[in-house]
């Protein structure tokens, strides 16, 4: 080997041991796994090591490097989604009367959706970096993906730390400006863009309920109101009917901190189950506002829009302070940890019509849930009287 090349060698091998420990922390967060953030980035440094002489600009290094570990965990999150079907599907869990029985160990997706969310995120913005000017996307790069000081940052590029407190302020404008620009739709889901300043605004997320529209929505704002409210324009026509409504004290309590309509609904809907399926099942509640005893009812109010009175669900009303939640069945089911991670991996559903059997002696509703563009299919079982749920199935999709 001559002299260069051990050079070159060398140095290739420190630049990628003087990497590893960001990479790790890159990893930990994109997978939201830290136990599995050592793997991922071991796995991205073996890459970045094996196709070093595709890189031609040395100055673009750890962007490339950190865009190789993007790939890596992106790679590792389908074959986590892969192998959580594929067991679901060798199971052989237990039934009564043909009624798949509901596991009681399913942990809630919350914590998973937030990551996947946050990795969605870090894509757009790879997206939005490509458009700047190479001397800005750089900074912005090493200040904020690569977590360097600011003081750092200007000795490795060769400026004042004004000047690169003066390109960080231009780039997150610039950067901005880029996603409102080329991404409306992604920019206005993650809150980048006010909704409410113009009003009600298609979002990417597919009606549940049909299937066939995509829904609209706006966040609360001094322009929109005071409302965080989602529906669809053919499901949700009738004056009062919606598939999310939430005034401002509400989303401060259930939702503090969420941005975007994904961000927001999801957090929503998880929160909507720990509320209302302990209650359901007898476990006393409160009022989240002012903590009066509250008790939930069956069914949907009758003072409410004349097309969901008849319909099941469960509402509740706090006669202290007169707030009040209202959940149809379908909500009610879609906010199961199941509902939420079979809508959050298929994206386009609907939810077809609804059925009455006998279960376990007592009467009870089939609720389906299908991919619009697969043959993934989720069945949920619940009693009449309770919303009890009696079964739960799924069927990976083809």
């Amino acid at each position: 080997m001559s002299q260069s090349h051990r050079l070159e060698r060398q140095n290739k091998d420190d630049l990628l041991s003087e990497a590893r420990p960001r990479l790790v922390r890159l990893c930990a967060y994109l997978s939201g796994d830290a136990d599995a953030a050592e793997d991922l980035a071991q796995e991205s440094l073996l890459e970045a090591w094996r196709h070093a002489e595709t890189l031609r600009d040395q100055a673009a290094w750890d962007a490339w490097v950190a865009g190789i570990a993007r790939n890596v965990c992106r790679r590792w999150r389908r074959r986590a989604r892969r192998e959580l079907v594929t067991i679901e599907g060798d199971s052989t869990p237990s039934s009564v009367d043909g009624v798949i029985a509901a596991r009681e160990d399913v942990p809630d997706m919350y914590d998973i959706e937030f990551e996947l969310e946050r990795a969605e995120l870090a894509e757009l913005l790879d997206r939005a970096l490509a458009l700047l000017p190479p001397p800005t996307r750089q900074v912005l790069v090493e200040r904020y993906l690569l977590e360097r000081p600011q003081a750092e940052v200007a000795a490795r590029l060769r400026l004042s730390e004004n000047v690169v407190a003066v390109r960080l302020h231009r780039g997150k404008r610039a950067l901005r400006r880029a996603l409102e620009t080329y991404f409306p739709d992604e920019a206005l889901s993650y809150g980048f863009m006010d909704a409410g300043a113009v009003g009600w605004q298609e979002t990417r997320l597919w009606c549940p309920e049909c299937g066939v529209r995509r829904l609209l929505g706006r966040l609360p704002s001094p322009a929109s109101g005071d409302r965080f409210q989602m529906r669809c324009a053919g499901c949700h026509v009738e004056p009062g009917v919606y598939l999310a409504n939430a005034s401002r004290d509400d989303c401060h309590v259930h939702i503090a901190g969420a941005r975007g309509f994904k961000r927001t609904l999801t957090r929503m809907m998880a929160w909507a189950d720990m509320f209302y399926r302990p209650a359901l099942a007898g476990v006393p509640t409160s009022c989240p506002l002012c903590g009066a005893r509250l008790r939930v009812h069956m069914g949907m109010p009758q003072d409410g829009p004349v097309s969901l009175r008849e319909q099941p669900g469960a509402h509740a009303r706090c006669i202290r302070c007169g707030w009040e939640t209202a959940q149809g069945l379908g909500g009610l089911l879609l906010g199961l940890p199941e509902g939420r991670r079979f809508w959050r991996e298929q994206g386009h559903i609907r939810e077809l019509p609804r059925y009455e059997i006998e279960a376990d002696g007592e009467s009870a509703w089939v609720t389906r849930f299908v991919s619009v563009e697969t043959s993934a299919r989720l069945d949920i079982v619940s009693a009449a009287t309770t919303h009890r749920i009696l079964g739960v199935h799924r069927r990976a999709g083809a």
